[in-house]
């Protein structure tokens, strides 16, 4: 009788100790996988605000030299359109948060608060953004053919109030990209 309760005990420590290198084993393997998934959703934020500050740059220049046309023919009498012909268009910014996005639904806990509040701030600057543009544009249609000088001032606000965004935005972005605030693991 004591034999088999030895064999038993045995062969149940053995079965234990099976169980517990598989659930070591895979413990690990999500780890790694988890690990993975970090590391290439870190990759895809930082293509994301490599393009998006790219696109940001040139929108905002083009911008800039939308207002200096503005400015320049407020007392004139050439209409909203023409100004924004003759500078070549009004042109927006396409901003991506995809990689936000990804730690917003899945596994965000392995950053840092800081690095946390400067990417929900982006998210929130480029949805500010968009409802500026948004502004300028119900702006625009209605006073398209519009010569007086009222009405381009209205637009250099708009305009202006837009390019300070994209370029606080724009400055977040650098700023990010340069500190490397995004951590390496």
């Amino acid at each position: 009788m004591m034999k088999k309760t030895s064999s038993y005990l045995k062969e149940l420590a053995v079965v234990t100790i099976g169980v517990l290198i598989a659930l070591l084993l895979n413990n690990w393997k999500e780890s790694r996988e988890a690990r993975q998934f970090y590391e290439k959703s870190l990759i895809t934020v930082q293509q994301e605000m490599e393009e998006n500050q790219a696109d940001l740059s040139f929108v905002l220049n083009h911008q800039m030299a939308l207002l200096d046309t503005v400015q320049n023919h407020l007392t004139d009498s050439t209409s909203v359109s023409e100004l924004i012909q003759r500078a070549g268009g009004l042109k927006s910014a396409t901003i991506r948060n995809v990689g936000l996005d990804i730690y917003a639904r899945n596994d965000i806990s392995n950053l840092d608060y800081a690095t946390l509040s400067r990417l929900m701030q982006m998210k929130s600057l480029s949805g500010l953004i968009d409802n500026k543009m948004n502004k300028l544009m119900d702006f625009i249609y209605p006073n398209t053919f519009e010569r007086s000088s009222e009405s381009k001032e209205l637009l250099s606000v708009f305009l202006s109030n837009l390019i300070e965004s994209e370029a606080q935005l724009n400055h977040i972005y650098l700023s990010f990209r340069t500190e490397k605030s995004l951590p390496n693991e």
